[in-house]
């Protein structure tokens, strides 16, 4: 069992070149593309599918989902916060591929290549429900 932050952003899988919403929709703010252009770019020349929250320490929630459902707003005080990564052929299957750790780790083996504004969420290990209740109230 795995515990982390959760943001209060959109949940934002890059898929195809394009963010996508848990519904598949594609964000339909067109700065997405100028502002983690890197990312897509990885994202195409390695083959993987990237799964995160769009968030922004400035942005309350109400502000950053009419930028991103607009054509346009600044998008420069948004980051992206990857939780998980599979290879294409990974998300095209029902069975999406390796184990969370392992995909964890392959994930992390990007962390150098990864523009500035992503990163990787930390994930902790929780042995037990006790752990996970204490990590739960340390987040709190």
């Amino acid at each position: 069992m795995y515990a982390s932050i959760k943001y209060d952003g959109f949940r934002g899988t890059l898929l195809n070149g394009e963010f996508r919403s848990p519904t598949m929709k594609p964000f339909a703010n067109n700065s997405l593309w100028r502002v983690f252009e890197p990312l897509f770019t990885l994202a195409e020349t390695t083959n993987m599918v990237f799964d995160g929250e769009l968030w922004s320490p400035l942005l309350d929630f109400s502000s950053l989902s009419s930028i991103l459902r607009s054509f346009k707003g600044n998008l420069d005080s948004v980051e992206y916060h990857i939780f998980d990564i599979l290879t294409v052929d990974e998300w095209n299957t029902a069975e999406k591929g390796a184990r969370y750790v392992n995909r964890f780790v392959r994930l992390n083996s990007f962390a150098s290549s990864l523009p500035a504004n992503c990163r990787i969420v930390r994930q902790i290990t929780c042995l037990n429900s006790d752990v996970a209740t204490t990590t739960y109230a340390k987040f709190l």
